[in-house]
């Protein structure tokens, strides 16, 4: 099987801090913070994938064991084979976790370069990210199975475990009854630390390694949602702020229209005023207008 090779960590990477930077300096905070977030799951999820592959090495030992403790040769395939199967998927979601690692950092120097052409409009391109969500779920459905397999596994080998320690207690007891001596109730006798439990501890460690990604998964793809809605919201309120501009800039343009009105009520405030004045005296406005001098004759 082809090793997947160790990539830098999301959170560390150049161009992930890069284009957090940018989303800084546009105020999108949440935005980027939702981005870094998103890098934090998966290599959390990587160091857990890791970890499987780590504990599968301890089943392998494990099995050396067994064979050398001549176990039975039924229990012993069935862990090999279960061990196979899941060093096999593993690997397989390793890699394609790997391949969305890229694509990721990918799409990120993509959408910087086009932010340095065509500008700070162009960091909403960070919502294409969700285009990987359909693969991650298809991997976290994936990683359920291996979930489902393991602790199938677990239980085989527990089951398998009590059936020999049962099958032994009743022959014991069986030549003890033959011996004429008294049987043994084993239910009431303190359980020592039993060869099936040394085999089944690893599986029992990668059953909690498989649940912490699972977790992983689902918070990752909500994070992607989350950044989505984010972006949205940022270009809503991008769009009402051009537009208070617009109306704000078309009333600074127009001042001729409160200049007009200006005196044109300081006009009738004082023709108002003047007829009301008139009224009061009973003297009709006409009364100051003096008439032209009649010249009598001669």
């Amino acid at each position: 099987m082809e090793q997947v090779k160790e990539n830098v960590k999301m959170t560390k990477d150049q161009i992930i801090h890069e284009l957090m930077g940018m989303l800084k300096q546009n105020q999108q905070k949440e935005e980027s913070n939702d981005i870094f977030e998103m890098a934090a799951y998966i290599d959390s999820m990587e160091k857990k994938l890791d970890a499987v592959t780590g504990e599968l090495v301890n089943i392998k030992n494990v099995l050396v064991e067994m064979e050398r403790r001549q176990e039975k040769k039924p229990l012993r395939e069935m862990v090999s084979d279960a061990a196979e199967k899941l060093e096999q998927k593993c690997q397989s979601v390793k890699h394609q976790l790997s391949e969305v690692k890229a694509g990721i950092k990918t799409k990120a120097a993509d959408i910087i370069k086009d932010v340095r052409i065509k500008g700070k409009a162009a960091l909403n391109r960070i919502a294409e990210f969700l285009c990987v969500k359909d693969i991650l779920i298809q991997m976290n459905e994936r990683v359920k199975n291996m979930h489902r397999d393991v602790s199938h596994t677990i239980d085989k080998i527990e089951s398998f475990g009590a059936g020999m320690r049962e099958a032994g207690q009743k022959i014991a007891n069986a030549f003890r009854v033959i011996a004429d001596r008294p049987e043994v109730d084993y239910s009431q006798k303190k359980k020592k630390f039993s060869k099936t439990e040394f085999f089944v501890k690893p599986w029992k460690v990668i059953r909690d390694r498989l649940e912490a990604v699972e977790g992983r998964y689902d918070r990752l793809i909500e994070k992607l949602d989350k950044l989505a809605i984010d972006v949205e919201m940022n270009r809503e309120k991008a769009a009402e702020s051009k537009s208070e501009n617009r109306q704000y800039s078309g009333q600074k343009s127009n001042p001729s229209m409160a200049m007009i009105a200006e005196p044109e009520c300081q006009y009738g405030a004082e023709l108002f005023e003047k007829h009301q004045k008139c009224h009061e005296t009973k003297t009709p406005i006409t009364q100051n207008i003096k008439k032209p001098t009649t010249i009598k004759g001669r």
